[in-house]
């Protein structure tokens, strides 16, 4: 049987096959690795409060482990007596068992008081030695309330150096006069101007006749035809308007004077030529409910406090020229009999309905 040397895992050296083939089938031990860093290799962050970890750093900023319950009881034993003892001095004496607050010596209430038999109040470091050894005064809600508060103000970050520099300057700007809450006057001035700037938006992207005659909805030579129905007085007013085009904010139409409801025949055409001796009225108008009044004040058959408030966009519907009859000539006019009398257009609908085009 040959004899040689192999290394398997941390074994040393094997003679033998036989043993080298056991060898092979145990199960080779693995080093466990420490989940605990070495402290060599750990990188302290620095902070705007000091390096993490570091006393100030523990006490102004917002990931300090006292914003958590970590300040009871259990960590007070935990802490040596003389750690206890500085601590203790510096807590107020109403964590005292017996302790009664009394007003100071100058309270008007007090009167004539001598000022040798006055009374003083209790100085910090007096507290109760027992309940400053064991802890018993974290139980008490004077001390609950102010840890409460110390940590709400160390979490909200009210204590970094950053709040306390926004603090002073704030506190300088008062005290030297540069710091103010604004003007009435300025403030109302800032508000109107906010609330025009609001209004004149408003009013921009509100649909009007002006961009509806700029989209193409509204051409000239188009008609509008106004129809409103008053059953208090028993009057039915319907009138047609010829637009003629687009005027600044608004439209430019032309309109039969009086109670006429109907347009002369030679409006009617694609280049309309106005009769001589007929009463038209021409108009420039910026929306439908500027334009019924108008309508309405021509008419004269209803005054202006029987006029009940209503929707001027479904009073008006658009009348518009056929395609193929869209140009100047005679060739439709044998056939106007036939056509209605608005001529050779058809209805496309109120202006309620083609605003939607917006």
């Amino acid at each position: 049987m040959s004899t040689s040397r192999t290394l398997v895992g941390d074994i040393s050296e094997v003679d033998t096959e036989d043993e080298i083939d056991t060898l092979s089938r145990r199960p080779l031990k693995r080093k466990k690795r420490s989940n605990v860093p070495d402290s060599s290799h750990v990188k302290v962050v620095a902070t705007a409060q000091g390096k993490t970890g570091s006393l100030e750093w523990i006490l102004s900023s917002d990931k300090s482990p006292l914003c958590s319950k970590v300040i009871n009881e259990v960590t007070w034993v935990c802490l040596s007596e003389e750690d206890r003892k500085i601590l203790s001095s510096l807590l107020p004496p109403t964590i005292q068992s017996g302790y009664k607050p009394a007003l100071p010596w100058y309270h008007p209430s007090k009167g004539t008081v001598d000022v040798d038999a006055q009374s003083i109040e209790p100085q910090p470091g007096t507290a109760d030695v027992f309940e400053a050894e064991t802890g018993l005064f974290m139980n008490l809600p004077s001390f609950e309330s102010a840890l409460v508060t110390f940590q709400d103000q160390l979490y909200s970050g009210w204590l970094t150096t950053k709040h306390r520099n926004d603090v002073e300057k704030f506190s300088n700007g008062i005290n030297s006069g540069e710091a103010h809450a604004p003007w009435k006057d300025e403030a109302w001035e800032i508000e109107q101007r906010r609330e025009d700037e609001e209004g004149r938006r408003k009013r921009d992207d509100r649909p009007n006749l002006a961009k509806m005659h700029q989209l193409d909805i509204i051409r000239s030579s188009d008609i509008l035809n106004y129809r409103r129905h008053f059953p208090e007085q028993g009057v039915f007013i319907e009138k047609d308007l010829l637009v003629e085009g687009r005027w600044t904010h608004g439209l430019s139409v032309i309109t039969p004077g009086g109670q006429e409801s109907g347009l002369p025949l030679g409006m009617l055409m694609s280049n309309p030529v106005p009769p001589p001796g007929t009463p038209l009225q021409q108009m420039h108008i910026q929306s439908p409910e500027e334009l019924e009044q108008a309508i309405l004040d021509i008419d004269g058959r209803i005054p202006r406090e029987n006029r009940r408030k209503v929707d001027s966009w479904k009073r008006f519907s658009l009348w518009r020229l056929l395609p193929e009859l869209q140009f100047a000539g005679d060739s439709w006019d044998m056939g106007f009999g036939s056509m209605g009398v608005r001529g050779p257009r058809e209805k496309r609908g109120t202006l309620f309905y083609l605003r939607g085009a917006f």
